[in-house]
């Protein structure tokens, strides 16, 4: 790894970080902090619940429970909300760590320089994956505060921990699939509408495949179905086998989008 250019890149990286995890603080803490006042209209919010279609409840994994507990709230905002805004964050970077040297008109200037293609990429990946590391870890800490403030005395911690290790996966998953996307365009592109459609488009195709029996198959080809994060669903529980096989898929991609890398034509 070349520690000039990943300390380079990693402040490059920083204030995009900000940004947006300033964005999911603020998401995390107003959705906490909602939940005293739900929780005494309790049984207003579930009179409402009553009169939406079932269809839609369960499309978005809405429950009456949700009232109930600082979790099964927070996790209603943490599925549609922040795992989706991060997936963008990070499948957004993980299509322009390389592509913005072609955009910026610095690939041919960092290709002369005596370092490997290579060495190049794995460095950049290795930024890559810290800035997911520090975006993710930030949103935890500030969800983990948010319960300990506005939640109840017991909380159920091993759901918290569980949801949050399907959003990794799936982010870790997201952020590989940008990176072999951006491998795949030779032109200039701006990935954040590319990335956006697959991240939304994945929340979707699972949310119709649940309110619509008809096209449950659709689920199947959507990474949300894998990693759910319906606490209220029977049996829901870590996924050990499919957070595996998630893991080997985006290291694959990791892996195939680097021999692309190394045969790439760079365009400047």
């Amino acid at each position: 790894m070349i520690w000039n250019l990943y300390s380079k890149e990693l402040k490059r990286g920083i204030k995009y970080l900000l940004i947006w995890a300033t964005v999911l603080v603020i998401l995390t803490i107003t959705t906490m902090s909602m939940f005293p006042y739900i929780k005494d209209a309790g049984e207003s919010m579930s009179s409402i619940m009553n009169m939406m279609p079932p269809a839609m409840l369960k499309a978005f994994g809405i429950d009456a429970n949700m009232f109930t507990s600082i979790i099964g709230l927070y996790n209603t905002y943490y599925g549609f909300y922040l795992v989706l805004l991060m997936g963008i964050y990070s499948g957004t970077n993980g299509a322009t760590i390389i592509s913005k040297e072609q955009r910026v008109k610095t690939a041919e200037f960092l290709m002369t320089k005596p370092i490997t293609r290579g060495q190049v990429y794995f460095t950049k990946m290795m930024v890559l994956f810290t800035l997911l590391a520090l975006i993710f870890t930030i949103q935890v800490c500030f969800a983990y505060l948010g319960v300990k403030i506005f939640g109840e005395v017991n909380v159920n911690w091993s759901v918290f921990r569980t949801m949050h290790i399907h959003g990794l996966g799936l982010l870790v998953f997201f952020t590989a699939l940008g990176v072999f996307i951006s491998m795949l365009v030779k032109r200039k592109v701006n990935f954040m509408g590319v990335i956006v459609g697959v991240v939304f488009g994945s929340y979707f195709i699972d949310a119709i495949s649940k309110a619509v029996s008809q096209v449950k198959w659709l689920g199947y080809i959507s990474p949300n179905h894998y990693l759910d994060f319906n606490i209220f669903a029977p049996g829901f529980e870590l996924r050990v086998v499919n957070l595996a096989v998630f893991l080997l898929m985006s290291l694959a991609l990791i892996v195939a989008s680097y021999f692309i890398f190394k045969k790439k034509d760079i365009n400047t």
